[in-house]
């Protein structure tokens, strides 16, 4: 067993400190809003305030009675995962044969995917495209225009080719056709890089909210980005569509940092579970062929 030695001790001391440091500036803004969200007095959230002077939880109590904001809260989950769902699904379906080298025309369909990564038709383009297939208002406008990124597309498919090749062969020779293969082995062994994608598509669906204005006017398919965007600017908690009566007695600033607590809690959580996949899902898709 390896003896720690001087430097080994201040190694890690230094290494634990630095950590530490980093956690105690991620959390005291996260601190601060929850002071700010509990203060029954106005206070500034750029000015940090270590405990409230007294607890006032109704700005809370409205976000968490407000119909609005778990409407919002709902189109927001249910576009996660369907967005999520269908750029999984097809990033997979259109890496795995960019992957095999005896794929006829395979450097021009590369050539197509990064072209996609360099220019693009552009945001009035893109609407007028939207809007004509009929996709306005509908969840079908937001999950469908960016259901395969290039970007990911190449990650995977980097990860597909580095795969052991007697894999493939011996399933080959047992029978198996290139869609058992993709299911049963492919896949299951592909499983950090598709955690790293779903964590990045999930974090993009759920902090979208330009789209949102574009495509969506009902007020009822908004999502909780579009809630805190307007909370944000609204100065009078009477316009904010809270569940309660005692809008009067609020604040706008607890009712903005309630807000944005709310919504940032399940982010975090979805990034706890996921975060382990993420380091080993980058280094191993970013091997060259």
């Amino acid at each position: 067993m390896h003896k720690k030695t001087t430097s080994d001790w201040v190694v890690n001391l230094m290494s634990y400190s630095l950590i530490s440091l980093l956690c105690v500036t991620v959390l005291i803004p996260l601190w601060n809003l929850f002071v700010v969200s509990v203060s029954p007095v106005a206070t500034d959230a750029m000015t940090f305030r270590f405990w409230p002077k007294a607890f006032d939880w109704k700005a809370w109590q409205g976000i968490i009675t407000s119909e609005f904001i778990w409407r919002s809260f709902y189109n927001t989950i249910f576009r996660v995962v369907l967005g999520t769902a269908i750029a999984i699904i097809m990033t997979v379906l259109t890496a795995y044969p960019l992957s095999k080298k005896m794929l006829p025309f395979r450097k021009l369909f590369l050539i197509m995917v990064l072209f996609t990564m360099l220019f693009s038709g552009g945001l009035i383009p893109s609407y007028l495209l939207v809007v004509n297939m009929g996709l306005r208002n509908t969840i079908w406008s937001l999950v469908l225009p960016i259901a395969v990124s290039p970007f990911n597309v190449i990650i995977m498919k980097n990860f597909f080719a580095a795969l052991p090749k007697s894999l493939e062969e011996s399933a080959t020779i047992d029978g198996a056709n290139d869609l058992i293969v993709l299911f049963k082995i492919a896949i299951p062994m592909s499983m950090p890089v598709i955690a790293t994608i779903t964590l990045w598509l999930v974090v993009t669906h759920y902090n979208a909210w330009f789209d949102v204005v574009l495509y969506i006017t009902e007020r009822s398919r908004y999502v909780l980005q579009i809630v805190l965007r307007e909370y944000q600017a609204s100065k009078d908690p009477a316009t904010m569509n809270l569940g309660t009566t005692e809008v009067v007695t609020m604040t706008p600033e607890s009712i903005r940092a309630a807000t944005t607590l709310f919504v940032m809690v399940p982010i975090i959580m979805v990034y706890t579970f996921l975060q382990k996949y993420f380091i080993k899902g980058i280094s191993l898709g970013a091997i060259k062929e």
